[in-house]
């Protein structure tokens, strides 16, 4: 037994078929394509070549032939006979089931010490026979119900499984028109079917990631960043429509769907506009973000190791325990930043704006470009983790208990 023949055999298997009819030499042939020219054209050719197959239920398996590749379609006409079959036994038994119910037991129903006997036994009959009947519609009704509904939602998951293929076939589209229309019809499959939210998100997430990487991903860039307030957009370059659309909406789907539901890593989303954002650990290590415009987001515990978040606006921003790991902050705006336990491990801070920042129980150990001035703005306490210069000669503005205890290494 070659090897492929050993192959098809166990492809054969695994499409639910338990035995192979074909002879040795017509496999050989079947796989190396060398077939007659009837074989490629006339169906007929291989009836020859086949037989029932009793043991799976299956009546015949058919041979299609397409640019010489071999596939096996079953057909279950017995299976679907037996169903047939089965529904019409279990109507008929049903039926008569509901005949005998209705003719046996209303004499049951009557009370044996009234004594009744002729005419008005056959009326306390009937009335028990119509209450039986009235009760037994009533089940109809409640089934009937039932399976309306059931074919209801699945008509329902129906379109929207179609309206959701038509959707991620436009965001390949080359209009932008058409790719926010897009979006915009993922947003509203999201509330109407909740369920398929991760599916989404990791749409979202991919097209935000491929889009950005692209070089027409930023359309324009400002040379009056410095003049310009920063809620303007306008401060750098501005990211394209569809992926900021497309940013915006996963964060709002990660907001219910948890931690690390936001997989952004190593995008490029210069620009991004996300005032009061609100996504629990997101991940976006190696991600660019400059000039982005975050005020008063909240993201705690996100991973933004290795970002660039030069000349970043992160005003009032919510940053508990994020790690900032060998990130590029310089020139980031982090005034009133809530940075309880933020790590800011070889982070380069040169310039980085901490006016009132909470950096209680931050690791600022091995940040570069921190100087006493940065520091003297910010409000710090003893957990603190300072960097080693810093922490051998704490500054005069250190008092309290923070003095006396000294600072953690």
């Amino acid at each position: 037994m070659t090897r492929k023949y050993r192959k098809l055999r166990s492809y054969l298997r695994t499409s639910g078929l338990v035995r192979i009819d074909f002879k040795f030499d017509q496999i050989e042939d079947i796989i190396d394509g060398r077939l007659p020219d009837r074989a490629l054209k006339d169906e007929d050719w291989w009836k020859g070549r086949r037989r029932p197959w009793a043991s799976t239920g299956f009546r015949v398996t058919q041979l299609h032939l397409q640019q010489r590749a071999v596939r096996f379609r079953k057909e279950v006409d017995a299976p679907r006979r037996r169903a047939i079959l089965a529904y019409v036994a279990v109507g008929a038994g049903t039926l008569l089931l509901c005949a005998l119910i209705l003719w046996l037991l209303p004499g049951t129903l009557v009370d044996p010490s009234l004594k009744l006997t002729g005419q008005p036994l056959a009326e306390v009959r009937n009335d028990a026979r119509t209450a039986l009947i009235t009760l037994l519609l009533a089940l109809g009704a409640g089934g009937s119900l039932t399976f309306t509904a059931r074919t209801y939602l699945l008509s329902r998951q129906s379109r929207i499984t179609d309206r959701f293929t038509q959707t991620i076939t436009q965001l390949g589209s080359t209009s932008l028109a058409v790719r926010l229309g897009a979006l915009s019809a993922l947003g509203r499959i999201t509330t109407d079917s909740p369920r398929d939210a991760k599916a989404i998100m990791s749409i979202l997430c991919q097209f935000v990631k491929d889009e950005s990487r692209r070089a027409s991903a930023m359309s324009r860039r400002s040379r009056l960043r410095g003049l310009i307030d920063p809620a303007s957009g306008l401060r750098g370059p501005k990211l394209r429509a569809d992926i900021a659309t497309a940013f915006g909406l996963a964060v709002e789907l990660a907001e219910g769907l948890g931690p690390l539901s936001l997989q952004l890593n190593s995008s490029r989303l210069d620009g991004i506009y996300l005032s009061g954002a609100s996504c629990p650990e997101p991940a976006l290590d190696g991600t660019s973000l400059r000039y982005a415009y975050l005020e008063a987001a909240h993201l705690p515990q996100a991973w933004i190791r290795y970002a660039d978040l030069r000349d970043a606006w992160l005003v009032s921003a919510r940053l508990r325990e994020a790690s900032f790991d060998g990130s590029r902050l310089e020139r980031a705006d982090l005034s009133y930043a809530d940075l309880e336990g933020a790590d800011f491990s070889r982070a380069d801070m040169t310039g980085t704006i901490l006016k009132n920042a909470n950096l209680k129980g931050a690791n600022l150990r091995t940040a570069r470009g921190l100087t006493r001035r940065q520091l003297a703005q910010a409000v710090v306490d003893e957990h603190t983790r300072l960097p080693a210069t810093l922490a051998r000669h704490p500054p005069r503005w250190f008092t309290g208990q923070a003095r006396v205890r000294g600072w953690t290494r």
